[in-house]
Formats: structure tokens, C-alpha cells, sequence
């Protein structure tokens, strides 16, 4: 199972309040942050997925560590 199909799974798996995962190289864009900030700010959870190293960050009410 490849890494985009198992985030999907793991989506599903998560239920309701989640949003579509994002999949970035290795930074989101401005308009992919921007919609995580939205989306933080009204409680959605959302996987983000670095292609590059196969990592997963959870966006939640946090900034995110690129953020800074």
C-alpha cells in the first residue's frame, strides 16, 4: 500500500470533522497554509504529507512548526 493510499485510510479510519489531506514536496504553499490556519481556527483536523521524507504532520489549533 502506497503512503498516499495509506493517509487515506487513515482519514476514513478518523471519522467525521477531518478534512482532505494536503500532500506537499517538503513546505506547504501560502495558500495551502492558509486554508490549514482556516481550518485549525474552526476545530478541523487535516494530515498534512511531506512526499519527501514520508513524514505526516496533524493540523490541529497549533501553529505549524513552519509557521515561524
Amino acid at each position: 500500500m502506497n503512503l498516499e493510499t495509506r493517509i487515506r485510510a487513515l482519514e476514513t479510519a478518523a471519522g467525521n470533522g477531518w478534512a482532505e489531506p494536503i500532500f506537499v514536496e517538503s513546505r506547504p504553499t501560502p495558500e495551502q497554509i492558509s486554508e490549514l490556519a482556516e481550518n485549525a481556527k474552526r476545530g478541523i483536523r487535516q494530515l498534512i504529507f511531506f512526499r519527501d521524507t514520508d513524514s505526516c504532520w496533524i493540523n490541529t489549533a497549533g501553529a505549524p512548526p513552519w509557521a515561524a
